[in-house]
C-alpha cells in the first residue's frame, strides 16, 4: 500500500500500528542521515508520521524506549532545512506527550537546538513556537533552567521583535506568562524587564492572536511504498474503496 493512500484516507484503520510508526522513524532517521536526501519521499513520511500521531496518539507512549526521541534531538541542529523541518515536526507531536517530552528533555540539548531554528532557519519558527507553548506549559524547572542559561529566553524576545506573525508572538508572549512562576522566575524576570522589546508585550492577552496550528501545512505529499499495514474501516464516512494508486 502506498504512504500516499495512508495520507488521503487517514481514517483507515491500521492493522500493526506500532510496526508501521517503527517502520516511518526509522525511514525519516535514515533519510536524515543521507547527504542526497530524497525531500519528495522525506516530506511523504513526515506526512503520514503526523497523521499518525494525531490520529492514534496513544503510541507516542512506545516512543521513548526506542531511542529514536534523541536521535532527532541531535538531528535538529542541522543546517539542512528538510531535515531540521522533519525533526521539529516530529518534536511537535512528542511535545503533547509527558513521557516524550521528559526524555526530550533529559537529553540536555532541546533548549540549544531551539535556538538553532530561530537563527538558521527563521521559516520554522511558526511551528517552533507551536511545539515550544506545549513544552513551556509543562512547567518543567529543567527545561526553563535550560532555556535561561542557553540564551534561548533572550532570542525569543528576538521573535518578538521580527517580522513574525502575530500569532507566532502571542505564543511567545504565553511562554513567558507561563513560567513567571517557576522557581527561576528572578532570572526570567530580569531578562524581560531588561528588554525594551518586552515592554511592548507583557500586558497583551496572549490568546488574542493565537489561531488553530498551522502545522499542517509544512507537511507534503509524495509518493513511497512502504506496504501492508491499512485495512479498511467500517465508518460510514469512509470510501468504499481505496483511491486510486498514480504510478
Amino acid at each position: 500500500v502506498y504512504l500516499r493512500l495512508y495520507n488521503k484516507s487517514p481514517g483507515w484503520i491500521l492493522s500493526r500500528p506500532k510496526e508501521f510508526l517503527l517502520e516511518l522513524l526509522e525511514y525519516a532517521k535514515n533519510s536524515c542521515d543521507k547527504s542526497d536526501i530524497d525531500e519528495e519521499k522525506l516530506d511523504m513520511v513526515n506526512n503520514a508520521l503526523h497523521i499518525l500521531l494525531t490520529t492514534q496518539s496513544d503510541l507516542l507512549i512506545l516512543i521513548p524506549p526506542t531511542g529514536y526521541i534523541q536521535i532527532f534531538i541531535n538531528k535538529l541542529d542541522n543546517n539542512n532545512l528538510i531535515v531540521s523541518k522533519t525533526c521539529l515536526s516530529l518534536i511537535h507531536k512528542f511535545s503533547l506527550n509527558l513521557a516524550c517530552l521528559n526524555d526530550m528533555i533529559v537529553t540536555g540539548k532541546l533548549a540549544k537546538n531551539f535556538n538553532t531554528i530561530i537563527e538558521t532557519h527563521p521559516t520554522l519558527i511558526e511551528l517552533l513556537c507551536d511545539s515550544m507553548v506545549k513544552i513551556f506549559e509543562a512547567k518543567n524547572e529543567e527545561f526553563i533552567h535550560q532555556s535561561i542559561n542557553t540564551g534561548l529566553i533572550n532570542n525569543l524576545l528576538k521573535v518578538l521583535d521580527s517580522n513574525a506573525s502575530q500569532s507566532t508572538k502571542a505564543k511567545v508572549v504565553q511562554m513567558f506568562q507561563t513560567v513567571l512562576d517557576s522557581e527561576y522566575n528572578s532570572q526570567i524576570n530580569e531578562v524581560l524587564n531588561n528588554s525594551n522589546i518586552w515592554k511592548d508585550f507583557k500586558d497583551q492577552k496572549h490568546d488574542l492572536f493565537i489561531t488553530s496550528s498551522n502545522a499542517n501545512h509544512l507537511l507534503t505529499n509524495s509518493t513511497v511504498n512502504i506496504a501492508g499495514y491499512l485495512k479498511q474501516s467500517s465508518a460510514k464516512t469512509l470510501p468504499l474503496v481505496p483511491p486510486p494508486i498514480e504510478e
